[in-house]
């Protein structure tokens, strides 16, 4: 988060241990157009792109939101994102999504 505040004007923080209910956003449609307005409401700052990072933390906890990654890379690759898991190496083991490894 310091690092954010640091370099950005503003930050988009989704923690997914805090706030279980944050599944439900990316149980739909993942694509960018229809996540980050979404997003941006339940963050209460808007999300400029290459101005406000996104950071999900515990993220292995939402399958989806993993998925979600791939197509805010491909489809809109302006946001700038940040992703962290206290077991993310044991989650992206799973098989049911895809998501990006880059």
């Amino acid at each position: 988060m310091e690092f954010g505040r640091t370099h950005y004007e503003n930050v988009a923080y989704f923690n997914f241990k805090t706030n279980p209910d944050l599944n439900r956003t990316f149980e739909g449609d993942i694509s960018p157009n229809y996540l980050i307005p979404i997003l941006s409401h339940i963050a209460g700052t808007t999300i400029i792109r290459e101005k406000t990072p996104i950071v999900f933390d515990e993220v292995q906890l939402c399958e989806r939101a993993l998925t979600s990654l791939k197509y805010l890379c491909e489809m809109d690759n302006d946001y700038h994102i940040i992703v962290a898991g206290s077991l993310l190496g044991v989650a992206v083991n799973r098989a049911t999504f895809s998501f990006p490894s880059w």
